[in-house]
Order: C-alpha cells, then sequence, then structure tokens
C-alpha cells in the first residue's frame, strides 16, 4: 500500500479530511455530502488506489464535482481553474509541499477529456492522484 502525502491531500479535497485551517472547504465538503453521500470505504480506496472501487458510481463522481464546483476549482461548464486548484490544494495537508504541483496539475487538464461533468471531475481528480502516486509514490513510501 502506498502512503503518500498527495492522497491524504485528495482526500481533503474530495472525500473527508478537511483541516480547520479552511472552514470554508470543510463547509462545503459537508454541504456536498448530504446531496452526494460518499462513503468512508470509498475514501480509503481512494487515497490507497486513487480511484473508486465502483468507477461506474455517478454519486461518488457527483460528490467530487460538486467539491470543485463550489470551491471554484471547476466551473459550470467544465473548465478547470489551475491557479484555484493549485492554490486549494498546495500545503494540505500539514504544510506538504507537492514541488511539481502546477505541472502534475496542467497534465491533468490536459488529459481529462470527459464531457460529463461529474465524470469529469472524477476524471481530474483521479489523474491527479495517479500521476502524484507515480512521481512521489515510492520516495515518500519510504518516510
Amino acid at each position: 500500500m502506498l502512503i503518500s502525502a498527495f492522497p491524504h491531500f485528495i482526500i481533503f479535497v474530495f472525500a473527508a479530511r478537511v483541516h480547520a485551517y479552511d472552514s470554508t472547504l470543510n463547509d462545503v465538503r459537508i454541504q456536498c455530502n448530504e446531496t452526494f453521500p460518499i462513503s468512508y470505504e470509498y475514501d480509503v480506496h481512494l487515497m490507497n488506489f486513487g480511484s473508486f472501487p465502483d468507477e461506474s458510481d455517478q454519486t461518488s463522481m457527483c460528490f467530487i464535482h460538486c467539491v470543485m464546483d463550489k470551491t471554484g476549482m471547476m466551473d459550470t461548464e467544465g473548465t478547470f481553474h489551475k491557479n484555484t486548484v493549485v492554490e486549494k490544494l498546495q500545503g494540505f495537508p500539514n504544510d506538504t509541499e507537492i514541488p511539481d504541483l502546477e505541472e502534475i496539475v496542467e497534465h491533468c487538464v490536459t488529459e481529462t477529456d470527459q464531457e460529463e461533468l461529474c465524470e469529469r471531475a472524477y476524471g481530474f481528480g483521479k489523474c491527479l492522484m495517479i500521476e502524484e502516486i507515480q512521481r512521489h509514490g515510492e520516495a515518500q513510501e519510504e518516510e
């Protein structure tokens, strides 16, 4: 099992781990979880493998879209706002610095081609997770 700072950091955005320093994101997560409930098992799977166990589960994908939309990382047209994504994700958790986050975000913006908004948000989040695991997973696993 890969242990990396980035999966915890992405879980913050998409699932259930929000630190008190940003109550707005926590409020958004709570709001989105009321409309699109996501299970603890899905959180864990996303954190460990970069994806949901059932990739056809629209509710979980729409949870991610809801959070990304309400935080300004993605608009209602499906456009990702790269600077906002980096701003919202950099420094989590515990001021963890992802040195190439801008490059990862740029890569995933160009790689994400889904049309449907929930699938698009999930595809982007999955890309972020997988890309970070591939780039940094082994080095951070040893820590």
